[in-house]
């Protein structure tokens, strides 16, 4: 009989080989994301530039666009290459949350954690994205990893050790804000560690220190920070942000009618965290999953949505690692066909969530490739551009349909009026109306009333998807009326 500890390995090793092929399967067919394109346009700039232009243009820290800058200067990829180097941050992730759990609690439940992690549908599609959400959920497990081993390690491997993890807590809160709450989780849990107390806040206290140059840029960050409203509508958010966390909203929208689902999933998480929190109530696992109770606190005391099913992905290896000791531990009991059903159903929900993804363009971001041949076929050489929501000229200032034009891309709402402006100046050409989250910027759709106010419509079209910011919405307008 193979013995159970090889089993955990086996299992590690599918994990990794089935988590590898998600994750680089086709891995840079897609067009760009936004924020991909984002980050790409800011490591074009030299570093002192990118610096301002990261404080003064976005909510993030600095650390993720000097990486995607290195690389840019280095290597000369296609934009969609750079993917190669974020995805292996999800081969790290999936280890990582193996080894935390072995370590804990035994080799059943690492290898379901290992499993699930490798299968969590938002885990690997962030993990295909060019973005820090890959290197921000690797370095978080990562670091509460090392500071497990470096407190069993002894002599030059417990150096070692700790000087890993001093530098994982430095970088975490630069990588994204959300760092801060792993970091303050992390001291905390030293606190009941008297061994591991001084190395794990002198790693807390380093983090504190190295983030004092940056200081100035999170003062102008933080108005813009978390701007969706906190108030009215926010059950609604509430409710479908754990369906959202755990399946990248890839279930199939027949599923949700009634708000049932959201219920189930909501009531089915509080469970398996509730049951693995009191399983692992002296190990390390509360404290792991406590970032979950603090971005939900931040939430409500600053005022700012940190509830955004994508803010909670460096989060989902530690839902990995509950579902691990949860199903581990009924393994245990009399329940068990209970927590084969519950594997099962889970792995399940996992799988038809990761079909749709990866499978169906529906479910997928804007295919802006298929905006470029639309364009091929319809544009002409003296044709303008209008960015309603300007991140999407970003990912197509490159294609030739686009290239050379005369383009005005919708940033912030204070444009507007500047638009009406910049359009008069091309009464007599036509003007491409191209949409996507203009509710961001424009959520009461003025320009496209303007264009159909002032010219005639030549023609419409619509990319369909199942999430509203991934819809994208085209129109071509003739010359001005006079």
């Amino acid at each position: 009989m193979i013995p159970r500890r090889w089993l955990s390995v086996l299992a590690l090793l599918v994990a990794l080989a089935g988590g590898g092929a998600l994750i680089f399967w086709r891995l840079t067919d897609k067009s760009l994301f936004l924020d991909e394109a984002f980050s790409l346009s800011l490591a074009r700039l030299p570093a002192p530039q990118l610096l301002q232009a990261a404080a003064h243009r976005d909510v993030h820290p600095p650390l993720f666009y000097l990486f995607a800058r290195a690389a840019f200067v280095w290597l000369h990829w296609p934009d969609p290459e750079y993917r190669w180097l974020t995805a292996p941050f999800g081969l790290l992730t999936i280890a990582a949350t193996w080894g935390i759990v072995r370590r804990s609690f035994g080799d059943v439940a690492a290898a379901f954690a290992a499993l699930f992690a490798a299968s969590t549908p938002a885990l690997v599609d962030f993990d295909r994205i060019f973005r820090m959400y890959a290197p921000l959920a690797a370095a978080a497990t990562g670091s509460w990893w090392l500071l497990c081993a470096a407190s069993q390690a002894r002599g030059a491997r417990a150096k070692i050790a700790w000087a890993a993890y001093v530098l994982s807590a430095i970088a975490l809160p630069y990588i994204q804000y959300l760092g801060w709450f792993v970091v303050f989780s992390q001291a905390l849990y030293a606190l009941t560690r008297r061994p591991m107390l001084r190395p794990a806040l002198l790693g807390a206290a380093a983090a504190v220190v190295a983030f004092v140059p940056w200081a100035w840029a999170l003062r102008l960050q933080y108005a813009a920070g978390g701007r969706v409203a906190m108030g009215r509508g926010v059950g609604f958010d509430l409710l479908g942000v754990v369906r959202g966390a755990l399946t990248d909203n890839g279930l199939p929208l027949a599923w949700l009618h009634g708000g049932w689902l959201d219920v189930a999933f909501i009531v089915a998480a509080a469970a398996i965290l509730a049951g693995a929190v009191w399983l692992g109530r002296t190990t390390v696992l509360p404290f792991w999953l406590l970032p979950i109770a603090l971005q939900l606190i931040a939430s409500f005391a600053a005022g700012k949505n940190l509830l955004v099913p994508r803010y909670f992905v460096y989060l989902l290896p530690a839902f990995a690692a509950s579902f691990g000791v949860v199903t581990a531990g009924l393994l245990r009991t009399p329940a068990r066909l209970a927590a084969a059903a519950i594997a099962a159903g889970w792995l399940f929900v996992n799988c038809a969530s990761l079909a749709n993804v990866l499978l169906v363009p529906a479910y997928q971001t804007p295919d802006w490739y298929a905006v470029d041949l639309l364009l091929a076929e319809k544009e002409r050489p003296d044709d303008v551009f209008v960015f309603d929501q300007g991140m999407s000229l970003l990912v197509m200032r490159g294609y030739a349909t686009v290239r050379g034009h005369r383009a005005y891309a919708i940033d912030d709402p204070r444009q507007l009026p500047d638009v009406e402006r910049w359009l008069e100046r091309f009464s007599g050409r036509r003007v491409w109306y191209v949409e996507n989250q203009a509710f961001n910027v424009d959520p009461d759709s003025t320009v496209l009333k303007s264009l159909h106010d002032s010219r005639p419509q030549l023609g419409a079209w619509l990319q369909p998807h199942e999430a509203a910011e991934d819809v994208v919405y085209l129109a071509l307008f003739g010359s001005r009326r006079r």
